[in-house]
């Protein structure tokens, strides 16, 4: 026998894991035995079959919501980033082309004229939804030749 301590990110991960690749819900009491069962050296080496009981869906959608999008920029398919671009028509537009020709989902878009570092430039935060942590890296190095300057958030 053997006790497993486990920390809530730990648990978060196995409840996106069934999700993703049993479709079911679980609360967190329901994937705590599998986010133990993967954990570092939880099970011995001689075990060739292990069953783990999978037990109870009540858990509230807004929390669900936040651990999906938790697990997503954990794992680099959700992200913010800051542009700063010249304040002129068409720089938007611009950003946004090369983010569609990405394959980059759009989220959420703020403008911001007024706290901007360079005189004459508009900050542009986006919150973006990308296919993996390449395609992320890929997208803010477009970014990064497109623009003044890129923050990632």
């Amino acid at each position: 026998d053997k006790l497993v301590s486990l920390e809530e990110p730990e648990i978060a991960r196995s409840v996106v894991h069934f999700l993703e690749r049993e479709r079911v819900v679980v609360e967190g009491s329901g994937g705590a035995p599998l986010a133990a069962a993967l954990a570092k050296d939880a099970l011995p080496k001689s075990c060739k079959k292990t069953v783990i009981i999978v037990s109870g869906s009540n858990i509230d959608t807004n929390l669900l919501s936040r651990i999906i999008e938790y697990n997503m920029a954990e794992r680099g398919r959700l992200f913010r980033v800051r542009l700063s671009v010249p304040d002129r028509p068409g720089s938007l537009s611009a950003i946004t082309r090369t983010l569609a020709e990405e394959g980059a989902n759009v989220l959420e878009v703020f403008h911001d004229r007024s706290f901007s570092n360079v005189p004459g430039n508009v900050d542009i935060m986006f919150l973006l939804e990308v296919k993996s942590r390449e395609h992320k890296e890929h997208i803010l190095h477009d970014l990064n030749e497109l623009t003044e300057g890129v923050t990632e958030l």
